[in-house]
């Protein structure tokens, strides 16, 4: 009876760690990624100074509001993002595009 139990508390632990991993990777993509791009002076136009999070924003965006919608609720327990917050990345996102756009065309 003693075995059972340690097999059902080490599934229960992998469980839990797993679930907990699910959480922590992408908030730390989330995080790291502005951090590097500050630490690393990575130029504007250069694709890592993007995190994955607001690439995914921009590229749900793209196709179209109803899809940003869902995708931040679908989202939301793991980036706690809500919808007026995305959309500002969005903005921002797009702001630093038309920026880098206008740097390349005045080389």
């Amino acid at each position: 009876m003693a075995r059972l139990d340690q097999e059902a508390l080490f599934t229960h632990c992998v469980r839990v760690s797993m679930q907990c991993l699910a959480v922590a990777v992408p908030l730390l993509l989330m995080v790291h990624g502005p951090v590097q791009a500050a630490t690393t002076r990575v130029s504007a136009c250069e694709p890592t100074s993007v995190s994955t999070p607001d690439r995914r924003l921009v590229a749900k965006a793209d196709e179209g509001a109803g899809s940003l919608r869902r995708y931040v609720e679908r989202t939301q327990p793991i980036f706690q993002l809500d919808l007026a917050t995305a959309v500002q990345r969005v903005e921002r996102q797009r702001g630093a595009d038309a920026a880098c756009s206008a740097a390349v065309a005045s080389r």
